[in-house]
């Protein structure tokens, strides 16, 4: 190499260096990357902000519904007798006390009943105890007693002098019953029989 390339050579690296020299630090070695991250930066933050912007509004709170008023205070104020009072003045009219029933062409007294258009009282008719048509047997009571057939003492029943009323048995003959012989309630003894109203015994 000639001491003229030598010196040209020199001359080119010098050329370049004050070139580089003349750059901004800053240009030269951040430019192109501040750039990048101002743009990239503020984009970001734009799109961030958009995002956020764009979010659904906040859905309107739903209208306080007013408390329904207590129906108990709705019910009407109470009217007219009170019921239980009512229902006791029908029963009081059913059970008909205090009125005639009407027979026939007539009128019952209260506590009596019409049986074949006759006022009778039913809890001592014979002819009609306890209800119409019902008839004690003379065989077996003497009376009518609380609607009921009884025989209740030693009253003659059925007609005959002998026969009287012996409960709980009923009309009996006191001639020739062992078991009321002459009297209610005179039992014979074993072996003996009961013969016109006296017990005697059948053997010698």
């Amino acid at each position: 190499m000639g001491p003229n390339t030598a010196a040209l050579l020199v001359a080119v690296a010098c050329l370049g260096c004050a070139r580089a020299e003349d750059l901004p630090g800053d240009q030269w070695a951040e430019g192109t990357p501040d750039r990048a991250e101002d743009a990239g930066g503020e984009s970001t933050t734009e799109g961030e902000d958009d995002g956020a912007d764009a979010s659904p509004p906040d859905a309107p709170e739903a209208p306080d519904v007013p408390e329904a008023e207590d129906e108990g205070d709705a019910a009407p104020p109470d009217e007219g007798a009170d019921p239980v009072d009512a229902a006791d003045g029908v029963d009081d009219v059913e059970d008909g006390e205090g009125e005639a029933e009407t027979c026939g062409s007539s009128s019952c007294l209260p506590g009596q009943t019409c049986c074949s258009a006759t006022c009778v009282d039913t809890s001592v008719d014979t002819a009609n105890c306890g209800g119409c048509g019902v008839r004690c047997d003379p065989d077996k009571s003497d009376r009518c007693a609380g609607g009921s057939c009884r025989c209740e003492s030693e009253s003659a029943c059925g007609g005959g002098s002998w026969i009287a009323c012996c409960p709980p048995d009923g009309c009996v003959d006191l001639d020739w019953n062992n078991a009321h012989c002459g009297s209610c309630d005179w039992d014979c003894w074993y072996g003996e029989t009961c013969s016109f109203g006296t017990c005697s015994s059948s053997g010698p």
